[in-house]
């Protein structure tokens, strides 16, 4: 019987001892999680994007595409450099809203003066606070579009 108590002490010991070193080890990753986490919300302007929770990162284009300019699109995107690009972009309050109004766009073709554009490449970005004040909207939808056929 003597015997058996010991074994089950020791048993309880080892038990108890792994899952305090195991305790321990797990706790100093989720601080630094806590710490990634704070550094994106605070001064950057984009909290969430397409496949981020895919490990993907931003393209270095969106912030340029973001603000209408087409120079420096043209300028990041080598492929680009010497084509005739539209950027669409569609604000939105919801993802849904935001993904649908470029759907609707493609989907009904764009042309100007003549032009037929087709899809080069497509993004959504989800906002900071800091800027959905100056936005007005969290969520916006962008496509870079590339002349298919010049009608001139």
């Amino acid at each position: 019987m003597k015997k058996i108590s010991i074994f089950f002490l020791i048993l309880i010991s080892i038990v108890f001892l792994s899952c305090t070193s195991t305790k321990i080890s797990q706790e100093e990753p989720v601080e630094e999680v806590e710490e990634v986490i704070e550094e994106d919300l605070f001064g950057k302007r984009y909290i969430d994007w397409k496949y981020k929770g895919f490990g993907s990162q931003l393209p270095p284009w969106i912030d340029s595409a973001f603000d209408n300019s087409i120079e420096e699109v043209r300028s990041i995107i080598p492929q680009l450099a010497e084509k005739k690009i539209l950027i669409l972009r569609v604000d939105s309050e919801t993802l849904d809203q935001a993904e649908l109004a470029i759907n609707q766009g493609l989907e009904n073709g764009i042309s100007l003066e003549g032009d037929i554009y087709t899809l080069y490449e497509r993004f959504w970005v989800m906002l900071a606070d800091d800027f959905i004040q100056k936005e007005g909207c969290p969520y916006t939808s962008l496509a870079i579009l590339v002349v298919e056929e010049s009608g001139l």
